[in-house]
């Protein structure tokens, strides 16, 4: 087969299409990423072909855009940037479409995809990394501000959501898609968020149904295959200089804010000075200086990047922002969390976890010094938190081969069209 791999997101949505990527290389099949400039050299320093999107300028605005972390402005934000996505991708999928032999594998907002499958007829599958876009009258997702409602009767939620999804999200994003399908020849859609994401032949739930059961209402075609684990540790291993930190003293704190947030300086303030009221070591992971504060507390370090199969092993706790891909590796290693939500899939994916007993919440405006040292010494205190730590951990094992598992249902899919 030929793949194309068309990943939408940071670096966090974009590791597990590398995880996705190999495990299809590795049985013989062809790999083509679609993506911006920003992770060319990640893809290709790992072999595959790149194909990149030239919006590198507009990556760097939004990425500078502080509502792209708001709970309740960001999708707005990114709604514009998957509009824009699309007109850039549309024609580098159809360009290398063989028919016959071409399988396209989108992520949730990679709407090309979609619309090249609707277009061509090539077989097209959805990826959706966390369970928080797959709606459900029965297990709601937890969503910023809307936490009570998954308390509610399911009879009611119905309603609640139409009015939710067709006066607060449908408008932000289906105009602008529905022109550029109308330029396609394609009819146009609603329910954008909550039916139109998932490809109609195959969607791929990368998380197991032991962190997220498929519900009733979900989408027939989806299948889940655990989550890839994916980190850069062949092509950014650990750096010498943190490996003798980690070998100087007791287990440190990692703090991360996600890979791709730029307005994260607070949070590193509150982060450092918690370390220095707790009398623990730390570490502080950004990939962008600015920011991390000039001056940090002995015993507290900033690096760009570690991979964290190989971290977070050696580490008391992790306090992050509550993204899919780091909560899956902090649950892999039965690593202690302290979670600060922002946006998007964060509130549910830290609300499951909290349900499970592995991991604190602490919401951005309660994110100070004080107020984090005393969270991470109940985390510390917590036994119980511990011990369930452990038991998630060995959860792991029911789904050895997920990416195996994804590539026999891509494959599926290709014999099958």
């Amino acid at each position: 087969m030929d793949i194309l791999l068309v990943p939408f997101g940071s670096h966090g949505d974009v590791h597990p299409f590398l995880a996705l990527g190999q495990a299809l290389r590795e049985r013989g099949h062809h790999v083509t990423f679609i993506l911006n400039e920003l992770f060319g050299p990640l893809v290709r320093g790992l072999g595959f072909v790149h194909v990149p999107l030239g919006d590198d300028e507009r990556l760097a605005e939004v990425q500078n855009d502080p509502d792209l972390w708001h709970p309740r402005k960001a999708f707005k934000v990114v709604a514009k940037t998957v509009l824009e996505a699309a007109r850039l991708t549309y024609p580098l999928i159809v360009d290398r479409i063989v028919p016959g032999e071409t399988v396209v594998v989108g992520g949730s907002m990679a709407f090309s995809a979609r619309l090249a499958h609707e277009k061509t007829g090539v077989p097209a599958a959805t990826v959706h990394l966390q369970p928080a876009v797959f709606f459900s009258n029965d297990e709601t997702p937890t969503f910023p501000g809307l936490g009570v409602v998954t308390n509610w009767p399911r009879w009611f939620k119905r309603p609640f959501y139409d009015f939710i999804y067709s006066q607060g999200i449908d408008p932000s994003i289906a105009p602008g898609l529905n022109a550029f399908r109308a330029e396609l020849g394609l009819p146009p859609v609603r329910d954008i968020m909550r039916d139109y994401l998932h490809a109609p032949q195959l969607v791929l739930g990368f998380f197991p149904s032991w962190f997220a059961a498929p519900q009733r209402d979900w989408p027939r075609q989806t299948k889940l295959v655990g989550f890839p684990l994916f980190d850069e540790q062949d092509a950014t291993p650990i750096p010498p200089e943190l490996e003798a930190f980690l070998d100087a003293g007791p287990p440190p704190i990692a703090f991360t804010p996600g890979s791709g947030n730029l307005h994260a300086r607070a949070f590193f303030d509150a982060s450092a000075e918690a370390c220095h009221l707790l009398g623990r070591r730390g570490i502080l992971l950004s990939r962008f200086a600015k920011n991390v504060p000039p001056t940090l507390p002995e015993g507290v370090v900033h690096f760009p990047y570690a991979p964290f199969g190989t971290l977070l092993p050696r580490i008391a706790a992790l306090v992050h922002h509550g993204g899919i891909g780091t909560s899956a590796q902090a649950m892999a290693t039965a690593t202690p969390q302290l979670v600060m939500p922002l946006a998007y899939d964060q509130f549910d994916n830290v609300a499951r976890m909290a349900k499970r007993g592995i991991a604190r919440a602490l919401l951005p405006a309660k994110f100070r010094a004080p107020a984090v040292a005393k969270e991470l010494h109940a985390l510390f205190d917590d036994s119980d938190l511990k011990q369930n730590c452990v038991e998630t951990s060995a959860l792991f094992a029911r789904d050895p081969h997920p990416m195996q598992t994804a590539c026999e249902a891509i494959e599926t899919l290709h014999q099958q069209s």
